[in-house]
């Protein structure tokens, strides 16, 4: 008789080699080497014993991605313990992703990015766009992966392992494409005096769920509306300034935030009070003095309103008169552009007795 001494070589073979699908059946296989002898198995999963599992082969169709299959093996009736085998296997079993990205986008775009959260190395992803295969497979990398600009469409993801494709496919996701908004006429704007309640702001029509902003040059005034529909008012506005909107789709899942301009602009104009000076005059008694209201600040034409003491003629709406009556008098001016000085200017004039 010989005596052997040692621990009998095994090593493990697998059926599928590389990636699988959840769900493929994979067979091992423990092969002894030169040293003879009758061996006991026990394969593992994961350091765990698989119940029943004491044969030369091992077949699951469970296995998770992550497992590590093992066998521990020892020489029957010897007393000696088991051992492991020296190889072991650990899988790569397709697990779902998750796409990422913004899926809609505005007209005039090529589209818009999207990809998965993470992929597995081993595992290519077959991006689908309505069916039909975009590009070829992209291989995993551990990470993110980027899946390109895509137009609108609905698309899916089909996993494929080295053992073929799995199912399901990940997805649906649709892409959608955001007309731009339409295009209306910025209203209103004028000129309006200084003190008024100013001039109002508008569109001539607008679309119901687009945000519109109004801006003042590059600033915005107040905050976005959103509109029902129709023609919009942005209320009266007291800055001076060249008025436009920008209009903009609001955002959803199925919908971009699209900026467009809207058309023109308007502009406000403040303009100022009208100030004037009038003359003082003095003479003696029966000598006439010439009264002059000279305006300072305002729009040519000037009206003239006028208040006269008792006893002397009112002159009517001229910015100059002879009087020879004593006392006060008053005017009041608008100008051209329809403003009235804030309050009414006096003089007095004063005639001496010989």
């Amino acid at each position: 008789n010989k005596i052997y001494l040692g621990v009998p070589n095994v090593n493990i073979s697998i059926s599928r080699t590389g990636s699988i699908c959840p769900g493929t059946p994979v067979t091992f296989t423990a092969s002894q080497g030169e040293l003879p002898g009758n061996l006991t198995y026990q394969w593992t999963i994961n350091g765990v014993a698989v119940p029943g599992a004491t044969s030369s082969t091992f077949t699951s169709s469970t296995l998770q991605n992550g497992d590590r299959v093992a066998l521990a093996y020892a020489a029957a009736n010897s007393g000696c313990g088991s051992v492991s085998a020296e190889n072991f296997f650990t899988m790569v079993v397709a697990v779902p992703q998750t796409f990422t990205g913004n899926f809609a986008y505005c007209t005039g775009s090529a589209g818009t990015p999207i990809g998965l959260q993470s992929s597995q190395v081993g595992i290519s992803y077959q991006l689908i766009r309505n069916g039909v295969n975009v590009g070829t497979p992209v291989a995993g990398t551990g990470n993110a992966l980027p899946l390109g600009v895509q137009p609108a469409g609905t698309y899916t993801v089909q996993p494929i392992s080295a053992n073929g494709a799995c199912s399901p496919a990940y997805g649906p996701i649709t892409i959608s494409e955001t007309p731009l908004p339409t295009v209306f006429n910025v209203t209103g704007g004028g000129e309006y005096c200084t003190g008024g309640t100013g001039v109002p702001v508008g569109l001539s029509n607008s679309q119901s769920g687009v945000s519109y902003q109004l801006y003042n040059g590059s600033t915005p005034v107040g905050s976005p509306i959103i509109s029902t529909g129709g023609p919009m008012s942005f209320g009266n506005q007291t800055v001076a300034g060249a008025y436009t909107v920008a209009a903009t789709t609001v955002s959803n899942s199925t919908t971009a935030a699209c900026p467009r301009n809207m058309n023109g602009n308007a502009i406000i104009t403040i303009n100022p009070l009208p100030t004037i000076t009038v003359n003082s005059p003095s003479a003696c008694a029966g000598t006439p003095v010439q009264v002059v209201a000279t305006p300072v600040v305002g729009t040519a034409p000037f009206t003239y309103s006028w208040s006269v003491p008792a006893g002397a003629t009112n002159p009517g709406n001229t910015s100059s008169f002879t009087t020879t009556v004593p006392g006060t008098y008053t005017v009041r001016v608008t100008d051209g552009k329809s403003c009235t000085m804030s309050a009414p200017v006096s003089t007095t004039v004063v005639i001496n007795e010989l």
